[in-house]
């Protein structure tokens, strides 16, 4: 998502990855019209980075409430979809109501609606772990990093994901770490187990 931040006298424009996988963030810079990555840094005060000598917090880009919002869109200006999704982490999704027309048997009717935040909200109908699983895997291994793991062991990591909601993703993360390695290591692991032969890498 991209967040604004204060950067001495300018406001800057920061793409922040929403996951534990990225350990940089994205500046678009206005002159010169390019976007300029920094690394992630943690001191006593949290996350930041750095820009033009100015040390940012992660957590410090700029708010946006709900009646702000509503005031921008009564002023009739343009809102993004970021900014809806900030005002409402700003205002914390308890306090986050949303008029919508919905359609009744007795017509369409404005309706008082409130946001849910769920953990593990599964997008597809059905095969949700399986393209998980797929994307980790394709992920790995366009990268060059196959996973140390069997077909059973990954079976019953993705059900534990599934089953216990609380597992975070910097967890999974470790785990991912952990039991990742790069794909000349591992078969040269194969063949020192003799489990394949350097004819079948040549295709002979």
């Amino acid at each position: 998502m991209t967040y604004k931040y204060k950067c001495g006298n300018d406001i800057i424009n920061v793409f922040v990855w929403n996951n534990d996988f990225h350990t940089d963030v994205a500046i678009y810079d206005k002159e010169t019209a390019r976007s300029y990555d920094r690394t992630i840094r943690e001191d006593k005060n949290g996350k930041f980075f750095t820009w033009n000598r100015n040390k940012i917090y992660l957590d410090d880009w700029i708010k946006i409430s709900m009646l702000e919002l509503k005031e921008k869109i009564e002023r009739g200006e343009w809102i993004t979809s970021e900014e809806l999704c900030q005002a409402i982490l700003t205002d914390g999704t308890d306090n986050a109501r949303f008029i919508i027309p919905l359609d009744t048997a007795y017509g369409t009717k404005d309706t008082i609606c409130k946001v849910e935040e769920r953990f593990n909200r599964e997008v597809f109908y059905d095969g949700n772990k399986r393209t998980a699983l797929d994307s980790c895997l394709t992920y790995l291994a366009v990268n060059d990093y196959v996973l140390d793991l069997d077909a059973y062991a990954l079976y019953e990591y993705t059900l534990k994901i599934s089953n216990e909601k609380e597992i975070s993703t910097g967890e999974i993360a470790k785990y991912l770490e952990e039991h990742s390695i790069s794909l000349n290591k591992w078969l040269d692991v194969l063949l020192e187990n003799d489990i394949l032969k350097k004819e079948d890498m040549l295709g002979k």
